[in-house]
């Protein structure tokens, strides 16, 4: 994105954690927000428990200092502060980062067409499988759905789910997710920007680009991507079923507590520490109670296939439609 847009990034990293801190302060007294790398597990605001085998550094959007406090912007409509000494401890969780510092320059308007273009390419390469890291083109786009669907249905392939998540404890790791490491639920409700694993996102980036590129049949796909957002939400409530009712009382608690972030930030930490000791808790009982053999099970394997196929086929429609939309290169 930056290299398309012709945007000047420019990174500053150190061993010193107070050059780090200056370099910070200097960039924002400048007027520049900053983007540093963070652990999330370390930054308070995450309500994410603090494990000494567990971390997770990501980029985070510094806009201001006001010499006491770090305010942040990170996925909250909410303003997010952080002491100095907060944020130094996360942006120091990982020693090879080296307190890593960017700074962007605005970008070049006259790039904005083709760089949506191909933006655009790229992610029909991914889910063509082209596009995909090397050695792991069947984990991605049509082919990954397709393996995914495959490994709810096989028992004998070492990486079906009747292997890899022989219990309880497994099952609910996969479907829900637990804090440290997220399931299919917290993947497409919860994690990234936007729900139903951000197709809804991206339909909104597809109008957007109709009117950049002056291509009217954009906004016609996006529609497309709008119902494959409905189709994510479906499959992500069949693994969470209201017939096993510590599933759907997770599926709850997980939407509240993602909620109770994004609209109201900090403010509500109290009640996403409790959401997170109730979903503990239900791990512990999901772990005592779901028979991976059990006829209820079964149906809920049986029903999350066959939502995966659905997205799937919805999918390459509208893929097939962006190609036609987009053109050739």
């Amino acid at each position: 994105m930056v290299e398309r847009l012709g945007i000047i990034q420019e990174n500053k990293e150190t061993t010193d954690s107070k050059r780090a801190h200056a370099n910070l302060v200097e960039a924002l007294e400048d007027g520049t927000p900053a983007v540093v790398w963070a652990d999330m597990f370390s930054l308070p605001y995450t309500n994410l428990p603090s494990l000494p085998n567990i971390w997770a550094m990501m980029p985070v959007a510094v806009h201001a200092w006001d010499g006491q406090w770090f305010h942040l912007a990170d996925r909250s409509r909410k303003p997010l502060k952080v002491s100095a000494e907060e944020l130094l401890a996360a942006r120091a969780r990982v020693k090879k980062d080296r307190f890593r510092l960017a700074t962007f320059s605005p970008p070049e308007a006259k790039k904005l067409s083709e760089a949506v273009a191909s933006d655009i390419r790229q992610c029909i390469d991914l889910y063509d499988g082209e596009g995909a890291p090397r050695g792991h083109a069947a984990s991605f786009g049509f082919s990954g759905f397709t393996k995914w669907a495959d490994m709810l249905e096989d028992t004998r392939n070492k990486e079906s789910w009747a292997r890899v998540f022989p219990d309880g404890a497994g099952l609910f790791q996969a479907l829900a997710g637990r804090t440290a490491q997220p399931g299919v639920f917290i993947w497409v409700m919860t994690w990234g920007a936007g729900h139903d694993a951000d197709r809804g996102v991206f339909a909104d980036f597809l109008e957007e680009a109709a009117e950049i590129m002056k291509k009217p049949a954009l906004a016609k796909t996006a529609s497309q991507f709008r119902h494959a957002a409905d189709l994510w939400r479906k499959l992500t409530e069949s693994a969470l079923p209201a017939s096993i009712p510590v599933l759907r009382e997770t599926l709850d608690l997980l939407l509240r507590q993602r909620e109770l972030f994004i609209e109201k930030g900090q403010s509500a930490m109290d009640a996403r520490r409790e959401i997170r000791a109730q979903l503990e808790n239900n791990a512990k009982l999901a772990a005592g109670s779901l028979g991976p053999s059990s006829e209820a099970v079964r149906r809920l394997k049986e029903e999350l296939r066959e939502n995966i196929v659905k997205v799937h086929d919805a999918e390459r429609a509208a893929v097939h439609a962006l190609q036609q939309s987009i053109g050739a290169r």
